[in-house]
Parts: structure tokens; sequence; C-alpha cells
């Protein structure tokens, strides 16, 4: 059985982006349907400057990905490999220590709306992987 290969995070972005850009198309058709006193058209004038401002958004996160030149996954929230990732990628420094994101990480996960034992699950491979990383950071390349 083979493994699905996880889109990297500009893949993702590219994919939200022609969405937007496509749904951006048929709001545009239809404003240009309506007259202008028609009820319809106030609103979904709202809607295209709402969706012309993500667009904008995933254009901007496009280019900060690419000028980063870092290949990001995107992995399930929580995953041990959205985890390893996240600690992997991270500029510690003496004011942002790896304490810091793992306190981060256990209140985003204490915060998400899932069961209590995936709560539990996600905390273990925080921990894990928090523990690895402190205990053998300069294989991490730290």
């Amino acid at each position: 059985m083979s493994e699905i290969k996880p889109k990297t995070e500009l893949e993702f972005t590219d994919e939200l982006s022609f969405r937007l850009e496509e749904r951006f198309k048929d709001v545009k058709d239809q404003l240009n349907q309506c007259v202008a006193t028609d009820t319809r058209f106030s609103v979904l004038n709202l809607e295209l400057e709402r969706i012309k401002e993500q667009v904008d958004y995933m254009q901007d996160e496009r280019k900060r990905i690419l000028s980063s030149g870092i290949t990001k996954y995107v992995y399930e929230y929580g995953s041990r490999e959205d985890v390893l990732q996240a600690f992997k990628y991270t500029d510690f420094s003496e004011h942002y220590l790896p304490e810091h994101l793992f306190a981060l990480k256990t209140k985003w996960i204490l915060e998400k709306e899932n069961t209590p034992s995936k709560k539990i699950k996600m905390l273990n491979i925080l921990l894990q992987v928090y523990e690895e990383y402190t205990s053998a950071s300069e294989n991490w390349n730290v």
C-alpha cells in the first residue's frame, strides 16, 4: 500500500487561491446580471470585496512561502508530522524558547474542539516530540 504524500504549503495555498478566484468569477457574473436597484446588488458587491481581500491575502502568503525557501507540508493538526515540522522550522532564540512553542501548541490543542481522548493523544505526541527535541537538539540542526 502506497502512502499518500501530503500537499506542500505552497500547493495548498495555490489550490485555495484557485478556488477563491473561481468564486470571484461566479459572484462577478451574478453581479453583472443584477441592476443597481436589485437588493442583491449591494450584498454581491460586499461579497466581491471580501473575496478580493482573501485573494490578496493568499497571494501575500504565496510570496511569503516562496521567499522563505522552506518546503513545509500540510499535515493534520496535532499529528506527529505536524509537531515535528513545527519544531524543525521554528527559529528559537533566547527570547523564544522551545518551551514557548510547547506551551503554545498545548494551548491550541486544549482549545480545539476534539474529544478528550483525541486531545490526550495529541498532547502525548507533542510531549514525545518535545522531549526528543530537547534531548537531542543538536541532531535537529538547531
